[in-house]
């Protein structure tokens, strides 16, 4: 399948992917400001399952290697021989996945707020998970008060409320019946076999994580960076849900001192 795409601006490819149960929104509304200063193109996508890339595949496409697959035929696609690669959450997952098994097709990486290792199943993300399960099981309606009436949602609002409610999304995005087994199926899946792994990337490589965010802990971000051989620039940016502002200001500031100090050599 040809995932669901828009293209925005001109110069350089940056393919930005994103996060579980969100869509190609997410990636334009990211990079709204940076891409408009013709910077770079920005190509932004819909996962299966996710936006418009409607899915009617089984479960066994919902991993990280189909998803980097799907990336690889759209680039094919598009004519594009190598792009700057990112994502944020589990399109950074993906990110990193391409970068292993597709090395010649990227040019240089972004990891935005990164949120898997190399195993199935993060804790953290578990609520994530259940609310696939739970609306498989139940529904849209009585799922959504299910988690709002969890202790586990009820700690987190109280914690980080901005958080928690950016789990509400999940009932009212497209395909929130239809494709709601790709909240645990992508759970269960991981980017690569072993942290080891990602040794052998030999990319240039921007992180960015951000404080105050249950979902996407600095510590998987300190991890993959430990790992990575040509970490250009770790930094952390303000956080997210308390200031959303200085977040996305700071996001795109980043991103495009990462590019414009980039002398990309073609593989």
């Amino acid at each position: 399948m040809i995932l669901a795409h828009e293209i925005i601006g001109s110069g350089e490819p940056l393919l930005f992917l994103h996060g579980l149960g969100a869509d190609r929104r997410q990636s334009m509304d990211a990079f709204a400001d940076a891409s408009q200063e013709g910077a770079y193109q920005l190509i932004a996508v819909d996962f299966r399952s996710h936006g418009e890339s409607i899915d009617d595949s089984d479960g066994d496409a919902l991993n990280f290697d189909r998803f980097a697959d799907d990336i690889i035929h759209l680039m094919d696609h598009l004519g594009l021989t190598q792009a700057t690669i990112g994502g944020m959450s589990m399109g950074a997952g993906v990110s990193l996945n391409i970068a292993l098994r597709y090395p010649e097709r990227v040019q240089q990486l972004i990891l935005l707020r990164p949120s898997w290792l190399a195993s199935p199943a993060p804790p953290h993300l578990a609520i994530v998970a259940k609310i696939g399960h739970d609306i498989e099981e139940g529904g849209l309606l009585k799922s959504q008060r299910r988690l709002e009436n969890s202790a586990e949602f009820l700690a987190l609002q109280q914690r980080e409320p901005r958080v928690a409610a950016s789990l509400l999304p999940l009932f009212t995005r497209p395909q929130a019946y239809s494709g709601a087994s790709v909240l645990y199926r992508m759970y269960e899946s991981q980017p690569c076999a072993a942290l080891s792994a990602l040794q052998s990337i030999g990319h240039r490589v921007l992180i960015l994580d951000t404080t105050h965010d249950d979902l996407h802990p600095q510590s998987v971000a300190k991890q993959i960076a430990a790992h990575l051989p040509q970490v250009s620039s770790h930094l952390t940016l303000p956080p997210r849900y308390r200031e959303p502002e200085r977040y996305q200001h700071t996001l795109s500031h980043s991103v495009l001192s990462f590019l414009s100090s980039s002398h990309i050599t073609h593989l």
